[in-house]
């Protein structure tokens, strides 16, 4: 196995423990994610204003992807699906580092096309057309240009 192999394996590991302790109420999840996927995490959550309540602070929709994270089926949300609703914020946390490493790593499928691997794009893609002033505090806060590629976050 090569160093980055393992360095992946290790990475996913700590990830499926975190996940387990979740769901199970054993732990609290470690947030352990490369510093740009913590900051823009931060950002996220930030302009979502999302309701406190729900521990959902990227307005995850809930679906069997989120549920694997935690989530449990929350109320309607005003664009279609239902929100997520998690145990804790910490759970919350998680599971938003947990996609936009996701989308880093150009593994959500409705994130496949060129334009939305730009920080802008996914963006535009993620907040379902957002206002300007929403790509451009994303952008502020992260301290980079809306046309970084999303996939230099990872390291």
């Amino acid at each position: 196995m090569t160093p980055q192999q393992n360095s992946v394996l290790n990475t996913l590991k700590a990830q499926l423990i975190a996940a387990l302790g979740i769901l199970e109420g054993m732990e609290t999840p470690a947030l352990n994610f490369p510093p740009m996927i913590l900051k823009w995490m931060a950002a996220v959550s930030h302009w979502e204003g999302a309701n406190p309540t729900l521990y959902n602070p990227g307005n995850l929709k809930f679906s069997t992807l989120t549920a694997s994270w935690g989530a449990t089926k929350g109320p309607a949300a005003s664009d279609g699906g239902y929100l997520c609703q998690f145990k804790t914020l910490e759970a919350g946390q998680f599971a938003l580092c947990s996609f936009l490493q996701l989308g880093c790593e150009d593994q959500l499928v409705a994130f496949h096309a060129p334009e939305a691997r730009t920080l802008a794009g996914f963006t535009v893609v993620y907040a379902g057309n957002p206002p300007q002033g929403y790509i451009d505090g994303i952008e502020e806060m992260l301290g980079v240009p809306g046309t970084t590629q999303i996939s230099t976050f990872m390291s």
